[in-house]
């Protein structure tokens, strides 16, 4: 049987979570792969995709280990899995993300961020997870939020009626170290903020995060759903001489990715979690 631990292990930098980590995360005791089973079929073998299903020995604590970080950088469990040969292929602007993602440290390093722009559940959120992965991967920290998600970070580090001293120091020593402090940061999505009625604490969050980054030399990547020329009501006039803004195009994957989860769970495929 071939073993995950020896195919794909999880590299020894992963950190296990602090005690505050654990608190705020409450992640499950449980294997997010083989669901404690030891043991999963996928639809690769040891030199890559299959089409017949192989069953694998499960690295549970590996996993395990890996779930909690990646859910302690924000990224979306529904693309923890993901990695290079389940990336979609964008129509337009696919050498450009590839130029970014194969060059990630580099352009970090050189503070240039950058917005992926374009259609609709094309594949930008995924594109830009796995470039977080990367990072991860090069021992780089990083954090993913949404733009709902900064503007609650925000927002909780404000003193509150019936708020303890306690929880609000909480509330700004992880705001400040998270969103403000992190190497890397992904906001995404954020186009999707437009009827909010806190609309204007959105934007301002926004602001004072992405500014303070770019005075910090600390870099920023966003996805936008739509046309270029809509960002200027995001107002992202103030990040454009130190992000490189690419436009995507691809077709609407939705009935893609649904098709795939009803095959998976007819075939009982379990995809384990990996970085690259």
């Amino acid at each position: 049987m071939l073993s995950l631990a020896d195919h794909y292990p999880v590299p020894r930098f992963i950190p296990q979570l602090t005690n505050e980590e654990f608190r705020r995360l409450q992640p499950s005791s449980t294997c997010p792969t083989c669901l404690g089973k030891k043991t999963f079929l996928w639809d690769y073998d040891d030199n890559g995709p299959v089409d017949i299903p192989v069953r694998w020995q499960c690295d549970c604590i590996g996993q395990i280990i890996l779930r909690n970080h990646l859910m302690r950088c924000g990224l979306s469990p529904l693309l923890f899995w993901r990695s290079v040969e389940e990336l979609p292929v964008f129509e337009h602007g696919r050498q450009e993300i590839n130029e970014y993602g194969a060059h990630a440290q580099e352009y970090i390093q050189a503070s240039l961020g950058l917005i992926l722009v374009g259609d609709k559940r094309s594949g930008k959120s995924t594109w830009a997870t796995f470039i977080m992965k990367m990072l991860i991967a090069k021992q780089w920290d990083v954090q993913c939020m949404s733009l709902d998600s900064l503007a609650e970070a925000y927002t909780a580090t404000w003193a509150r009626k019936g708020k303890t001293d306690q929880s609000h120091q909480s509330d700004m020593d992880w705001f400040t170290r998270r969103v403000m402090g992190v190497p890397v940061l992904l906001i995404d999505n954020i186009g999707r903020n437009d009827q909010r009625n806190d609309l204007n604490t959105v934007q301002q969050a926004f602001t004072r995060v992405t500014s303070e980054r770019v005075d910090a030399g600390r870099v920023t990547l966003m996805t936008y759903a739509g046309d270029e020329h809509d960002l200027a009501h995001v107002r992202t006039d103030h990040l454009q001489p130190t992000t490189i803004t690419v436009t995507v195009r691809g077709r609407d994957l939705s009935a893609v990715n649904r098709q795939r989860m009803m095959n998976d769970r007819l075939a009982d495929i379990r995809r384990p979690l990996r970085l690259i």
